[in-house]
Order: C-alpha cells, then sequence, then structure tokens
C-alpha cells in the first residue's frame, strides 16, 4: 500500500522485552529481524544504502532521549523515553523544567558498554541504553541479540560471491577471515542474478533458541518454526558447535560461525555442511550420492557401496588398467534430465582429494563387494533399490524430502543397469566387470 502511494514506510524488526521476561518471548531471531530491516532498507534507500557513522557519547544517550524528547506514563511519571523506566520524575509534584532538568543530570553518567564504542559493526547496531538494561540487565554488557542481528544487517548488503551446484545457484557473503576450501572455490560463477542468498557471520559465541530441538542426532539439532528450520552443527565428537544455520525467510539463510572452530572449514564437509545443500538441491530434483564417480569413454561409473567396501581402490584400478578419471572420489549429484541419469561434480570430495567439475550420462552403478575372487552380478530393481537408498543423502525427518528421494530411486533402478561387484583388488576385477560392462553382448 505504502509503495502504491509513494509513502515511506519504517518495519521496525526489534522487540524490546519487558523487565525480567526477555526469555519467555516468542521474539524474531536476530537472522530474522535482520533479513526484514534489510528490506525495509533496500525499499527506502536501495541497495547501496550505507549507514551515517554512528558514535557513542561518553555520557548520556545516543539518541534525542532526554535531551528534546522524553516519555510520560500514564501514572504522570516523566521518563527520557517511553521505553526507559529509570530515570522517572512524577509530574504530579514537580513541574515539567524541573521534573526535565532532572532527567537530564540523572542521564549524565555512562550508559553504553564500553566494547559498543570500538564495535566496527557499531553504525549497523540497535544498541541503546534501555536494550543493554533489559537484554543483560546493566549498562555494561552488550545485548548479544543485537550484536549478531547488526553482523548479519551488515553481511545482507556486503559483497557477494556467487555459486552453481547443479541447478542451484545462489550467493553467499563471506566474512573477511572465513577459509574456504578450494574444492568450494570451483563452483564460483561470474556474479548474476541468484534466488537464494546466505548471509554468514562470524560470532565469539553462537545466538541459539533456548529451547529443545525439534530433532536430534549426535552431529545435528534442528529447530522449526512453522515452514522454517535452523540447524545446530556439531563435529562429531564435539561438545560444543560449530556453525548455527537458520532459514530467516523465503529464499534467505543466515550461518553464523563459531570463531573458536573457524581452523575446520578448511575441511569441505564443514564448509559445504552449512548452506544445508541437500535441501536446496532436492528442490530442484537433484541428489547427493555416496559414491566414486568415475569418468570412462565418456560415460560415468559410478562405484559405491558402504564405507570401506573399496570403492575408491576401484576407481584407482580403473585409471591405471583402463585409463578412466576419477571425477570425485566421494559424491556425485545426480539429476533425471530428459537425456537420462546425469552425474555431475560436488564440492564435497573426502579424503580423495578428488573433486572436477564435470557432467556425465551415468552407464552404470556398481555396487562394491569385497570377496576373495572377481565376479560380477546383475541386480534386479527392487534389491538394487534396498543396496542404494542408503547410499544417499536423505533427511528423513521430512516426509517430502524422502518421497522425492524414493521416486528419484525408482526411475533410476528402471532405467540405469545396477551391478554388485565381488572383487579383490587386483586388475582381474578390472577386466570382469569391463566384460560385464562393456563385452560383446553388452554392445549387441
Amino acid at each position: 500500500m505504502c509503495r502504491e502511494w509513494g509513502v515511506p514506510v519504517f518495519a521496525d524488526s526489534y522487540m524490546f522485552p519487558a523487565p525480567g521476561c526477555e526469555q519467555r518471548l516468542d521474539r524474531l531471531s536476530p537472522g530474522e529481524a535482520a533479513e526484514i530491516e534489510y528490506k525495509s532498507l533496500i525499499e527506502r534507500f536501495g541497495e547501496g544504502w550505507v549507514p551515517d557513522k554512528k558514535e557513542i557519547p561518553g555520557e548520556g544517550t545516543a539518541c534525542m532521549a532526554g535531551k528534546c524528547s522524553f516519555g510520560i506514563d500514564a501514572q504522570g511519571n516523566l521518563r527520557p523515553c517511553a521505553l526507559m523506566n529509570e530515570p522517572s520524575v512524577s509530574l504530579k509534584t514537580t513541574s515539567f523544567r524541573a521534573a526535565f532538568d532532572r532527567l537530564v543530570t540523572s542521564l549524565q553518567k555512562p550508559l553504553f558498554p564500553d566494547a559498543c564504542r570500538s564495535c566496527q559493526y557499531l553504525s549497523w547496531c540497535r544498541v541503546c541504553p534501555e536494550a543493554c538494561l533489559r537484554e543483560t540487565g546493566d549498562h555494561s554488557t552488550p545485548p548479544k541479540r543485537l550484536c549478531v542481528q547488526a553482523k548479519a544487517l551488515k553481511s545482507c548488503f556486503s559483497e557477494k560471491t556467487v555459486f552453481r551446484i547443479g541447478d542451484f545457484l545462489f550467493d553467499a557473503a563471506l566474512p573477511e577471515g572465513l577459509p574456504i576450501p578450494e574444492h568450494f572455490r570451483q563452483f564460483s560463477v561470474e556474479p548474476q542474478e541468484t534466488a537464494y542468498h546466505y548471509r554468514i557471520v562470524i560470532e565469539d559465541d553462537l545466538f541459539v533458541p533456548e529451547r529443545e530441538p525439534d530433532y536430534r542426532n549426535e552431529d545435528c539439532h534442528v529447530y522449526l518454526r512453522g515452514t522454517r528450520e535452523a540447524r545446530l552443527l556439531y563435529l562429531h565428537g564435539d561438545t560444543e558447535p560449530y556453525a548455527f544455520c537458520e532459514e530467516t525467510g523465503p529464499g534467505t539463510t543466515c550461518i553464523t560461525i563459531n570463531r573458536e572452530k573457524l581452523s575446520r572449514f578448511t575441511l569441505d564437509t564443514v564448509f559445504s555442511s552449512t548452506f544445508s545443500l541437500e535441501k536446496r538441491l532436492f528442490q530442484k530434483e537433484s541428489f547427493i550420492f555416496h559414491c566414486t564417480f568415475m569418468s570412462f569413454q565418456g560415460e560415468a561409473i559410478l562405484f559405491t557401496g558402504p564405507s570401506g567396501a573399496g570403492k575408491s581402490t576401484q576407481g584407482n584400478l580403473w585409471e591405471k588398467a583402463k585409463g578412466a578419471k576419477v571425477i570425485n572420489g566421494d559424491r556425485a549429484l545426480l539429476s533425471l534430465p530428459h537425456r537420462g541419469l546425469t552425474a555431475q561434480g560436488f564440492p564435497v570430495c573426502g579424503s580423495s582429494e578428488i573433486c572436477l567439475m564435470e557432467s556425465l550420462k551415468v552407464r552404470s552403478i556398481i555396487f562394491i563387494c569385497q570377496a576373495p575372487e572377481n565376479r560380477v552380478e546383475s541386480v534386479r530393481p527392487a534389491e538394487a533399490f534396498s543396496l542404494l537408498y542408503p547410499q544417499f543423502t536423505v533427511n528423513r525427518r521430512n516426509r517430502e524430502f524422502v518421497k522425492a528421494a524414493s521416486d528419484f530411486l525408482e526411475h533410476i533402478v528402471a532405467e540405469i543397469p545396477v551391478f554388485r561387484l565381488f572383487c579383490t583388488i587386483s586388475e582381474e576385477a578390472v577386466n570382469v566387470l569391463h566384460e560385464a560392462l562393456y563385452g560383446e553382448e553388452r554392445r549387441l
């Protein structure tokens, strides 16, 4: 309505808690608040907006409260603003002028945390004396909620790097000091409009929901809020999380990274986990498959099976014996366009350190089984489904995801030959499989 009328509007995204009840309010999270504030600001000023430089006075407020503005409550008490309960002077017994002079005198003391004065995010921050008092109980402690909100808001306006993984095109505001694995960098593309945005901030302490998660396992706690979710991520065996990843609006996620865990982000598994890629990709009808993705004669052969089965070993044997090329030693992104099942590169490759950007039509999927002798057997679709399903990355708590993955796999096993390879670590294993895939009968 305001846009139609040409009238500016300001959407306030911060709710002051009543004294003593801040933990009982179901308020917007800092990331959600920053996203709403960002949209309000670009509506008014455009994408190029930058905040005016903000300074905190040595004494008193940084706004007009107690200087040329005031609030009067229902009991007739004069206060610096409608939100500040103290100082307060009754106008029933004191003239306005005398009461206002007493307010001015009472405010002549430091009212802001010292840490806020030199903070690089101060111009983006909504901090004020009453927010400090209500959020933390005193004027000397920065309110964590507003610290995170300020960083997230700045991230919204920061320079973006654009990535493409399969059909998922997204941008990310990458903060200074965040290690980016080289494998992930390969998937960056030229700047362009994207439909999904990640805001990334680095914090000393993560600001997380103070309630029990809706789902929990050793590596991930999931909090649901309507149709959105937030994930608190842990490394296996760690008691401190390394990131909090929260969907803050349609097409946006705010990622808060624990500064103490920054060194772990050199690992492609840790870095990519914060983007919840499996959830974004399944919405593009693409799925992450645990396998060794190999290129041979212009087609993809996928070796899969449980960890330790020898997938990488067989890929290496094919490289030496047949001149094949491993595209990714740990995962492939699978999709079903009109031309059949396609395998694409993915920015996670495990310990293999082999991660290339290629897209190939899949010829066959091979389930690896260690054995004392080499032989190949064809796997019927029903059995193939049960063998392959555990190798897909699937959010089993998400019914829509499970159904989509199941339908996808049914198409695969109906169209793509699946074999079980019983094998040793030998060139003979390569020859036996090669014969099964490319022998005279197969060519006919």
